[in-house]
């Protein structure tokens, strides 16, 4: 063979090689930029888009399984938010940690939205007792299963409820909105009774247990619809998925927890009650939502979402802790900065 010949050829196998290792590359790194991350048993694909965010129900299936998307009558009326508009941004990579944050929590776990992992966490896949978290999925659930103009009437069950915040008394009537936003504001129990009671609240539970199922929320379990209850039950990871899907799907939810304050009027009387935030967080611009909860037998906890000056939304959880307000914001901070 002469030696041109010989060159040509291996000139052709070596861009032949080249190609096909390229096209392996190409194939390993082409990921879709709407994976939802769930867990380590979940990898859901949100398949599609709706400028009716608030109209549809996403269901969670098992890793082999496409995920289904349901259409669901809306009892909110008015225009909801569109996921399109805001847009799904790729998928970020997380940079290397060089220390971990000082914390006491009895668990901790801080992730980007699109990120495919937490840049921390502690007793992820640990069951913790969530208290008055549990009052997010209550929202969730009298919006989707009690009709928007709906009063809410206040009964003896509901005011015996352990707690006086936004100060119920018998009698009282609100629209059902207006009770929405006093259990999440200043986490009323009694507002989380008289919504269950309105639909019952065996079928109330059984809604709430539900639509953790829909979700995937494999390791959450709810009790009451207060968060009184000890049996109120999630893991970090659960949450990281649930709050993501508040924030793509449902932010109106998130966007009353934010409220400094709100003002109610009760229908028969024409009282208007003044209820204020309790939660430290939403004096900060970069705030997006979240809820506190407390119990003797959980401590303080702290589910919340915010966004910096980019536009990146991260997910920071505490609980079990002692002091859940610094230890949010310490493990926000070092997440920014690391």
């Amino acid at each position: 063979m002469k030696p041109g010949k010989s060159i040509t050829i291996m000139l052709i196998i070596v861009s032949t090689v080249f190609i096909s290792r390229a096209t392996v590359n190409r194939k390993e790194y082409q990921e879709p930029l709407n994976v939802f991350i769930a867990n380590s048993s979940i990898n859901a694909l949100i398949r599609k888009e709706t400028s009716e965010a608030q109209n549809y129900v996403i269901t969670y299936t098992s890793e082999d399984q496409k995920i289904k998307t349901e259409r669901k009558e809306s009892q909110q009326g008015g225009d909801s938010t569109s996921i399109e508009k805001r847009g799904t941004p790729e998928p970020s990579i997380a940079k290397p940690i060089t220390s971990n944050p000082e914390l006491g929590a009895e668990i901790a776990y801080i992730r980007g939205v699109n990120d495919r992992f937490p840049s921390y966490k502690r007793g992820a896949t640990k069951r913790w007792p969530i208290a008055s978290i549990t009052k997010l999925m209550t929202a969730l659930i009298a919006e989707e299963y009690i009709p928007k103009e709906t009063k809410i009437v206040f009964t003896e069950h509901s005011i015996e409820t352990e707690g006086t915040a936004g100060s119920f008394v018998v009698g009282d009537v609100f629209l059902k909105e207006d009770v929405i936003s006093a259990m999440l504001v200043t986490s009323s129990n009694d507002a989380a009774v008289a919504l269950a009671r309105n639909l019952g609240k065996e079928k109330f539970m059984q809604f709430m247990n539900e639509k953790a199922t829909t979700l995937g929320l494999r390791n959450t379990t709810f009790a009451d619809a207060s968060g009184l209850s000890y049996l109120n039950q999630s893991t970090a990871e659960d949450l990281f998925i649930f709050m993501k899907y508040l924030h793509l799907i449902h932010p109106e939810i998130l966007e009353i927890t934010r409220l400094k304050e709100v003002k109610i009027k009760e229908l028969e009387t024409g009282t208007v009650h003044e209820i204020s935030n309790i939660n430290a967080l939403v004096t900060r611009s970069d705030y997006v939502g979240g809820k506190t909860g407390y119990t003797d037998e959980a401590r303080q906890n702290l589910l919340s979402l915010f966004r910096d000056r980019d536009s990146n939304y991260t997910i920071v959880i505490i609980l079990g802790s002692a002091n859940r307000f610094d230890e949010t914001v310490r493990l926000y901070n070092w997440h920014e900065n690391r």
